[in-house]
């Protein structure tokens, strides 16, 4: 019996062997696979600017491996192994529309289209109107969330594709701009004389009723200490629950944004004339007359040095004692503030229509003649790309020699102060009540003393 139950057993194996074998008894490839892409592109279609990298791993599955080309595809693209890239010129402006394919001989093939908008620097990516001028100088967020205040009494929160989050609405217009605490609180002064404190889901936190407008921006100590000014001539140091530790009377209205150094010395200009160096106690450590209204804002150099601008046509560079180091004279008034490069170049707007780039002795390096007063102040990036808005209601790209890149013109002044956000877009007010978003392919915010207005993509104003 165990024979014959041996012999069935091994009969059974070979008829088994026998139905999976082909002629001559060659095994068959039942495992064949048709290939399929299982990988979905981060955006498609997906917007690149020209001179900017694109790249996307494609992974496709099948048995055998399949095989991965492109139909239909740009010259500026390449596939490298089972990498999709390549960087396009201003030139291959447009749209593209193309097959990634993947094949192994086993029908059917696969393709998966995808599309790529290239655009060219500078070219508009969205723009929002809000109900009067943006003065205000946006903030960006770590999350990408974009702030910015309007004379129509709101402070907007955007999404970075340009969607309105919420909105905040103050008392009165506001000029200020708004500043982001670490845990995602943001300040911002109106002209119904509070400073606000907004929650990052739009709710009110606080408000600080201040004496005077407060067209000043805040800005942030390490501490959480608030520093601004107001049109009544006051200089104000607020705690963070909401509470006005000290106030200081100037001889003129304190327009200009503080600024505050490493070691806690807080600067600021009044229409009296004069700066003021103040210690976090709210003592006048010195001031420094200049021959007019100061309404620039201070930046503070690696050594410590405070620039700032007069409307005296002036540049000032000052020690940390308060002594005259040099003044740089243009050629009308400095309202814009400056903002200071990686090797201590220094650039700055001036009512005669243009930004000056100025070497770290006060001597002249070049300058950018514009249509208009330029009272924006520049921002840097990365790559050494000034961008710079003026009363001609553009916004200009300057390369580190001071030659145009690129230039957007909008509907109204443009005193906004530009930010760059992660991705490389550019933001910045108009007087024609709209907010703008730009593309752009110059990298991100300059890692320098003071790459732009306030400091930082938080505007906290510190170093």
């Amino acid at each position: 019996m165990k024979n014959i139950l041996f012999l069935l057993s091994v009969a059974g194996a070979a008829l088994a062997l026998a139905g999976c074998a082909g002629e001559e008894g060659i095994p068959l490839t039942q495992y064949e696979l048709a290939p399929q892409i299982i990988s979905v592109p981060t955006a498609n279609p997906a917007v690149v600017v020209a001179g900017s990298a694109f790249s996307y791993r494609v992974e496709a599955s099948g048995r055998p491996a399949p095989a991965l080309s492109l139909s239909g595809a740009p010259a500026w693209l390449t596939l490298q192994g089972d990498v999709l890239l390549g960087t396009p010129a201003v030139t291959d402006a447009g749209t593209h529309v193309f097959n990634i394919v993947a094949e192994n001989g086993v029908l059917p093939a696969a393709s998966q289209q995808i599309r790529i908008d290239v655009v060219a620097p500078g070219s508009l990516r969205w723009s929002f109107a809000t109900g009067d001028t943006v003065f205000s100088s946006p903030a960006v967020a770590p999350d990408g969330t974009v702030y910015v205040g309007s004379a129509d009494t709101r402070l907007y929160a955007f999404a970075p594709d340009g969607s309105v989050k919420w909105t905040y609405t103050m008392g009165a217009f506001t000029t200020s701009s708004p500043a982001v605490g670490p845990d995602g609180t943001i300040y911002i002064g109106s002209s119904d004389t509070y400073l606000h404190a907004v929650k990052p889901d739009g709710s009110l936190l606080w408000k600080c009723l201040l004496t005077g407008f407060v067209i000043s921006s805040p800005s942030l100590a390490v501490d959480g200490t608030l520093y601004v000014g107001t049109s009544a001539n006051f200089m104000y140091s607020i705690a963070p629950a909401g509470t006005v530790n000290w106030s200081y009377a100037t001889g003129g209205a304190v327009v200009s944004t503080p600024a505050i150094s490493g070691s806690g010395t807080v600067y600021v200009g009044s229409a009296d004339k004069r700066l003021y160096a103040f210690d976090a106690t709210g003592t006048v450590l010195w001031t420094y007359l200049t021959g007019a209204n100061i309404k620039s804002s201070p930046a503070i150099a690696a050594d410590g040095s405070v620039l700032f601008g007069s409307q005296d046509f002036k540049l000032y560079c000052l020690d940390t004692a308060g002594n005259l180091k040099w003044s740089y004279a243009t050629g009308g008034m400095v309202d814009s503030s400056p903002t200071i490069g990686g090797d201590g170049t220094i650039y700055v707007g001036s009512a005669d229509k243009k930004l000056h780039a100025v070497n770290p002795d006060g001597t002249s390096k070049w300058t950018f003649t514009t249509g208009d007063t330029v009272w924006s102040s520049a921002t840097l990036s990365s790559d050494g790309t000034l961008y710079v808005g003026s009363n001609d209601k553009h916004l200009y790209a300057l390369d580190s020699a001071g030659s145009l890149k690129w230039q957007l013109q909008t509907g109204h002044w443009v005193r906004s102060s530009p930010a760059i956000a992660a991705d490389g877009t550019v933001y910045v007010g108009s007087h024609d009540k709209s907010f703008y978003a730009i593309y752009s392919n110059h990298g991100t915010l300059a890692n320098t003393p003071w790459p732009k207005f306030r400091a930082n993509t938080s505007n906290t104003g510190r170093r």
